[in-house]
Parts: C-alpha cells; sequence; structure tokens
C-alpha cells in the first residue's frame, strides 16, 4: 500500500549525446503523474560499472536517499545516506549531503528500508495461483508483473513448455513491467512419473543413454536451471508414481555440473532428500514433508553442498486460507491482483489440493526448514506459486513470514530470498544485494522488516534494472473488469471504418493497436506472426506474415488481434450493423475473421471463414454468419458488446497439413 512518500522518478538513459525528455512518475496515494524533464547526456551510461575504470565516465540516472539500508550480506540495517544507479546498475553509496545532479530527481525513502529485489526460486506460470475450481485464464505476463509489484524482481519458472518459456524469458529481459524469469524448460521426469500430466513433453527418460540426448536439446536452449523430479507419491491421497532412480539422477546432476547449469530436484519425502542430496544435486524445490529432518540428511547436504527451497507457501499458507486465517487480506494485496483471485484467497471454502491432506503436520515442515537452517544449510525462497491458492508475487512474502514461524529472525528470512536465493541460482555476481556493480533491482518499503516482516507488505516502490515498476498501472488493469464499460454507437459515436491504415501505424480509429495473434501464447504452440505498416498503391496497408506450425493442441493459428482498449472494458454496440468489409489479397487459402465479444469468457470465439486470392477484393463478411466456435461455455448471439477483431490463418486441433507460412494485405476494414 502506498503513503505517498515516496516520490519515484524514471530516468531512461540514452547512448547518445545531447538532450532525451525523460518521463517523470511521482506516486500519490496510488495514483500517478508524468512530466517531462531534459536531461544533457555528455558522458556514457553503462549497464556494466565494472566495465569502466573512470567513475566520471558514469552518468547518474537515479539516486535514493534517507532511510536505512539493508546489507544481505550481514543481515543488518544502516542508515542510508544515498544509493546512486547509473543506467542499470548501482555506483555505489554517497553522504546524505552529496551533490545531485541536475536533472536527477531523488527518491526520497526517509522513513523506510531500501532492500535488494526478492527471489522466488519456484513458479509456474501458466497457473495464476487461485483455488483449483477458479476459472482463471492463463497469463504467464501478467504474473510476472504481479511478481514484479510485489518486489519479487526474479521468479524461476521450473516447469513449462520450452519454445513458449525461453521466448518469455528473453521478453522480460528488457521489459520495465515483468519481473525477470529464470527459466528451466521442461523437467526431467519418467514414463508416467508427475509433470508427465501438464498436456506438454517433459524430458521423460526411460534409458541411460536418454539423459546425454536431452541436455543436448536442452543445452541449446541455455537454460538458467535444470529441473528433476523424485516424487514417489502414495502420501495423503496422491497415488504412487513411477520416478527417476538415484544412478539415473546422478547422471542428470554429472550433466548439469558440466554444463555450469544449478540442478533443482522435487522432492517430498525425507527418503527422497536423501536420495537427491546423494545424486549431487545443488538444491531441494520442496520441504521434507513427509518425514523428520534427521543428522544424515544434515551430512549429505552438507557434504554436497545442496541447498533447500521449501515453499511452505504452497502447503501451509494454502491451509491456512482454508482454516480461515489467509495471509493474503485484501488491505495487503491493495488491488495489485484480480479481484476474483483475491476473492479466492479470501475463502475458507475454496479448496486446494493439500485441503484433504489429513496427515499434513504444519509444525513439523516449520521445523524440519528451522533445524536445516540452524544446521548451516543454504536456504533459499521459493512458493511453487501459480499452484492452488498460492499467488504469484504476494505468495513470495507469505512464504518468508512463514520463515519466520519456523523460528528464523526476519534478517535471516530476508536473506533467504535475497543473496542466498541469487547463490543458488548463481546470480549472485549481479543480483542478491545492493552493493555497487550490482543490477539496480530495489525494493523500498516502509518501516524495517527486519524487526516486523509485516513491513515486507507496505511497498512504497519497486526498481527493475534501475526502472520504476509502475504499480498504479497493474492495480488499474487488475481493477478494469469491475468497472462499468464504456458503451459506443456505430453512427452515433463512431464512424464506420474501423481502420485503413492511411496514418501508416498500427492504431485503429476506434482505439486500441493491432498487435500478433498467434497459438505460441500458449503451451505447445509453435505458430508465429508478424505485423507491419506497408505502403501499397500511394495508401497505406497491413501487411501479416503468419508461420502456421503444428503442435498446439487447439489448432495452430497465427495473424492479428485488436482491442478497442486492452485495458479498460470499453465495448462497441454493433445492434445496427449488418456485416464487416474487409479489403484483402493474400495468400489464396481460406481466412477467419472472429469478432471478440465481452460476454465470451472461454476459448471459443463468433467466427466465420472468407476466401482471399492473390488479387485485391471486397470481402463482406455478414454477422448473420458468424457461428461460436472453440472451447467454452456458449453465449446468446447479441452483437452489443464487441471489444475488439482478430484475423487468423488457422488449422483444425489434431490437423497433420495445411503448416506453412502465409500472407494477407489488408488495406481496409469497416462496418456497414
Amino acid at each position: 500500500m502506498t503513503t505517498g512518500r515516496f516520490r519515484m522518478a524514471l530516468h531512461v538513459a540514452a547512448l547518445a549525446a545531447g538532450a532525451v525528455a525523460v518521463p517523470l512518475l511521482e506516486t500519490t496515494a496510488g495514483a500517478t503523474t508524468a512530466r517531462a524533464a531534459a536531461i544533457p547526456l555528455t558522458r556514457t551510461v553503462i549497464t556494466a560499472i565494472t566495465d569502466i575504470t573512470d567513475p566520471a565516465d558514469l552518468v547518474l540516472t537515479a539516486v535514493i536517499r534517507g532511510g536505512q539500508l539493508f546489507d544481505s550480506e550481514t543481515g543488518r540495517v544502516r542508515p542510508l545516506g544515498q544509493l546512486r544507479i547509473a543506467g542499470e546498475r548501482i555506483v555505489g553509496e554517497a553522504p546524505l549531503d552529496a551533490p545531485i545532479p541536475d536533472g536527477v530527481q531523488p527518491f526520497d525513502a526517509f522513513g523506510c528500508t531500501v532492500l535488494p529485489g526478492l527471489f522466488d526460486l519456484h513458479t509456474h506460470l501458466m497457473v495464476a495461483g487461485g483455488s483449483m475450481t477458479s476459472s482463471l485464464a492463463p497469463d504467464p505476463e501478467l504474473n510476472l508483473q504481479t511478481h514484479a509489484a510485489f518486489g519479487v524482481l526474479t521468479a524461476a519458472d521450473l516447469h513449462n513448455e520450452p519454445d513458449y518459456v525461453f521466448a518469455l524469458r528473453e521478453r522480460t529481459a528488457n521489459d520495465p513491467t515483468m519481473a525477470r524469469l529464470a527459466a528451466a524448460g521442461a523437467a526431467f521426469t519418467v514414463p508416467g512419473g508427475h509433470c508427465t500430466q501438464f498436456g506438454f513433453e517433459p524430458n521423460v527418460i526411460t534409458k541411460p543413454a536418454d539423459v546425454a540426448t536431452r541436455f543436448e536439446a536442452l543445452l541449446a536452449r541455455k537454460p538458467d536451471v535444470i529441473k528433476a523430479v523424485v516424487e514417489h507419491g502414495a502420501w495423503g491421497s496422491l497415488p504412487a508414481m513411477p520416478t527417476l532412480d538415484e544412478p539415473t539422477l546422478a547422471a542428470i546432476a554429472a550433466r548439469a555440473s558440466q554444463a555450469g547449469v544449478p540442478l533443482f530436484c522435487h522432492v517430498w519425502t525425507l527418503a527422497e532428500a536423501k536420495q537427491a542430496a546423494r545424486a549431487g544435486v545443488d538444491a531441494l524445490v520442496h520441504g521434507v514433508y513427509v518425514g523428520e529432518v534427521d543428522d544424515e540428511l544434515i551430512a549429505l547436504m552438507k557434504q554436497h553442498g545442496t541447498g533447500y527451497v521449501p515453499t511452505l507457501a504452497v502447503v501451509v499458507a494454502a491451509r491456512r486460507v482454508g482454516l480461515g486465517k489467509t495471509p493474503y487480506v485484501p488491505e495487503r494485496l491493495d488491488s495489485l491482483l484480480s479481484p476474483s483471485l483475491i476473492e479466492a484467497l479470501n475463502d475458507p471454502t475454496a479448496p486446494s489440493w493439500v485441503s484433504g491432506w489429513a496427515q499434513a503436520d504444519d509444525a513439523l515442515f516449520l521445523r524440519n526448514l528451522k533445524k536445516l537452517h540452524a544446521a548451516g544449510i543454504r536456504c533459499g525462497a521459493g512458493t511453487d506459486a501459480g499452484n492452488p491458492l498460492t499467488p504469484h508475487g504476494p505468495g513470495l512474502l507469505a512464504e518468508l513470514e512463514l520463515y519466520v514461524d519456523a523460528g528464523l529472525t526476519p534478517a535471516q528470512a530476508l536473506q533467504c530470498a535475497t543473496i542466498e536465493s541469487a547463490r543458488l541460482l548463481r546470480r549472485e555476481r549481479d543480483f542478491g544485494s545492493l552493493a555497487a556493480g550490482k543490477v539496480a533491482d530495489v525494493v523500498v518499503v516502509r518501516g524495517d522488516p527486519t524487526r516486523d516482516l509485516a513491513a515486507l507488505w507496505q511497498i512504497e516502490g519497486v526498481l527493475k534494472a534501475g526502472r520504476a515498476i509502475d504499480r498504479a498501472a497493474l492495480r488499474e488493469r487488475q481493477l478494469a473488469p469491475t468497472r462499468a464499460p464504456r458503451k459506443r454507437r456505430l453512427g452515433l459515436d463512431l464512424e464506420p471504418a474501423i481502420d485503413d491504415f492511411d496514418d501508416e501505424d498500427l492504431d485503429s480509429r476506434w482505439g486500441g493497436s493491432w498487435v500478433v495473434a498467434a497459438d505460441s501464447a500458449m503451451p505447445g504452440g509453435k505458430s508465429q506472426s508478424s505485423l507491419e505498416v506497408i505502403e501499397v498503391e500511394g495508401s497505406g496497408a497491413l501487411l501479416m506474415k503468419a508461420t502456421l506450425a503444428e503442435g498446439s493442441p487447439y489448432g495452430a493459428f497465427a495473424g492479428a488481434t485488436i482491442r478497442w482498449n486492452p485495458i479498460l472494458p470499453d465495448q462497441v454496440d454493433f445492434a445496427d450493423a449488418t456485416a464487416l468489409v474487409l479489403r484483402v489479397r493474400g495468400t489464396a487459402r481460406s481466412w477467419t475473421l472472429a469478432v471478440e465479444r465481452a460476454a465470451v469468457t472461454d476459448y471459443d470465439v463468433f467466427a466465420a471463414d472468407f476466401a482471399v486470392s492473390d488479387k485485391w477484393r471486397e470481402v463482406r463478411v455478414p454477422l448473420a454468419d458468424l457461428r461460436q466456435v472453440g472451447f467454452g461455455a456458449k453465449v446468446a448471439v447479441a452483437w452489443n458488446d464487441v471489444i475488439g477483431l482478430t484475423l487468423t490463418v488457422r488449422s483444425a486441433p489434431g490437423a497433420k497439413r495445411g503448416f506453412g507460412g502465409f500472407e494477407l494485405e489488408l488495406d481496409e476494414i469497416r462496418v456497414e
């Protein structure tokens, strides 16, 4: 929650001399305003402080002053004068009264604690963390935005469809709205083992030679971490299942070590933890939940340097929701999650997959963490976020509170989520502390979390690589669906022409912008699309280049889509319309026009096909020809709530042909 006292100035550095317009963000009780300032840049702004020898060559882009700084290396706080940032990196500290260059507005952190960005070493981005019955659509980018808004600036996804997750990792590297993603790709398991049930192929090992084959393909993706599964099941209501044996796990560990990539191992029982430690994994991810930590496990973990990431949130915090003791009360969440998700996290009847686990012993889970930490085992922080009642972002804050419940001090819990997690992920050179030369991932909270960890919920501001996270924009996005939609009528509020592309950009006359649509945003999908506005016979046209590829279980698709307003529920009433008219040419084949409606919330749309040839022609698609197709609940036919359009080339689910590259030029689209 914001109190309005932390002033956030976002300064974007350039690599050229001269003046640059810099947006200034100021957070005031949840509202954001912007104005521009000019900063003369006469020296180079860099992204690696260690690459230069003369500090005079640095251009400061941000200064945080006042309050206190949490030193994650020592676990102590000290008074902060100024924390100085140049581009993406921390320059170092300076006295409070040190001069600040013209054009750099300081971040005032008086009364606050300045911390390094937090880590969540165990997430699953394709699920949102609601109850088992929540119908929340997968939105990995939104999940990464909520991580960032709660100060979790590095999130490790430990099992996902490789094509999708590694592409998403590249997008997060420079996107100031999302947490930085560390991707494992698909987990290592055996036929019928855990992680084979999620609709895409994991790294299944059937014989020893498979380890080398799978590693060859995986390492080409440059994974940040590797995950293996040792899960025998047969606890609670979970059935017994096959899993990796110790020699195979040891072979995986040896390959990971040779490649220089940390190996995290999913375990659940004391015996599984010992097996993984003997095999040489880098960290156990999930706690020892069946059995009590003993001296043998501690000795094995010390011998092999095995760390511990217990994910208490997915078990203990989720169970507390069911007991009416949720850590996710609305006041803490500050409308930064969707209202439906907040409702589920505060519903004692909301089911999670541990709700019926009669043998669960929360005191044992906490005691096992305390034993390992007290024995000197390196402990990181992870949540299993995305699983039922384990939200992305606030789940990590709840996790750290459970570490304190286990007997760690608040400072020790913070070390687990910062420098110790960075070390387990082998990123301590750039992350985990606020030392000079490290990436400027910074969280500012009201109060002192080393005395009372509840201060972590009082977030005043977050910087990712020196750039401010716009928490107000995320809040607006989450609250938008709860507001009454703006309704516009054809002929009254809008002209019939949606777009003719003569203004040479992707923005439409009705609002919103054309963006790519492709099944690669979903697990298994491999299709791609690109968009550009081109000049054709003296006027503009939208050129769509679509590559349709086999992979999506829902059928391949690629093309373009537009929402009149991607954030607010902006609707157009087509009640007086009879058809959509397009002037098109392109690859001779069938294309699909879909009308997106607010009433349709599942994976189905009102759509109709139309034919395209290599000659310009005007195509008329009557609204009466549109039929609801896809997967989900059927809704009544109506055209008073249109929120956007989609144009795609498609293949049916299970199709084995019809793939390849296709083009469509759209000169005009209008309603009649």
